[in-house]
């Protein structure tokens, strides 16, 4: 038994303190620290079976204020269950958090990134519930107005839509 095994607080001091130091847990870790500061890789050596416990392990390290890409990688054996698992939850993962990852990009007056993003959200045929001023930032980047008409938002691809609306009998009183 590691010599932290009782002491969670010390572990997460040692990891933001000392270089070379490879912490290995449980789910134990996944809530309430933040390594992001010194650790950049992370390896699951199990896999949850429920994806918000993997987003809130990789969310240890792999958030805002980290100075580096976070590496995060998987153990599994190939042709099993546990590979099947692995496909589905970064599939899921992937497809929630796509345009949201386009967003943060966007906001941050990213570009390039956030493009990179809207596209993959478009490659999986995934629809944006709305178009607000996260966006404001890449506004003038010359490939929004592109962008807009391959979801069909563009302003001239709205101003087309005829709206017909019919009014119960009841209202044609308060007009």
């Amino acid at each position: 038994m590691s010599r932290f095994a009782w002491n969670r607080p010390r572990a997460a001091e040692r990891c933001a303190e000392e270089d070379g130091i490879i912490l290995v847990s449980t789910d134990s870790l996944a809530e309430g620290l933040n390594l992001h500061q010194r650790c950049c890789h992370l390896i699951h050596l199990d896999l949850p079976y429920n994806p918000n416990r993997l987003e809130q392990r990789n969310g240890r390290i792999d958030r805002y204020g980290q100075r580096n890409d976070a590496e995060i990688r998987y153990l599994y054996l190939g042709g099993t269950f546990e590979e099947r698992l692995l496909l589905r939850l970064i599939a899921k993962y992937e497809k929630e958090y796509s345009s949201n990852i386009a967003c943060v990009y966007a906001f941050r007056g990213e570009a390039d990134q956030a493009f990179a993003w809207l596209d993959k959200v478009l490659e999986r045929h995934e629809g944006f519930s709305q178009m607000d001023n996260v966006f404001d930032k890449i506004h003038s980047d010359p490939r929004w107005l592109p962008f807009l008409r391959k979801i069909g938002k563009a302003p001239e691809q709205l101003a087309k839509i005829k709206f017909k609306v019919t009014l119960p009998p009841q209202w044609a009183t308060y007009w």
